[in-house]
């Protein structure tokens, strides 16, 4: 550990490699869930062919939990 100009402490390592990979894993249950939903809505407005049909979509992301 050494003294910074401000007169904080720094540890050689600012973040574990526990933190780093609880960090990611709570990340990816976050995202993973919302990524797999937009696609559905991707392929679903992706073979709709005329204006009312994509004006129906409704993009909604709330039925998702973590």
């Amino acid at each position: 550990m050494k003294n910074s100009p401000r007169g904080y402490i720094y540890h050689k390592y600012l973040c574990s490699i526990e933190w780093i990979t609880t960090l990611a894993i709570g990340i990816s249950e976050y995202v993973t869930p919302r990524v797999k939903k937009q696609q559905e809505f991707e392929v679903q407005i992706n073979a709709y062919t005329t204006k009312y049909e994509l004006d129906s979509v409704v993009i909604n992301y709330d039925g998702i939990v973590n």
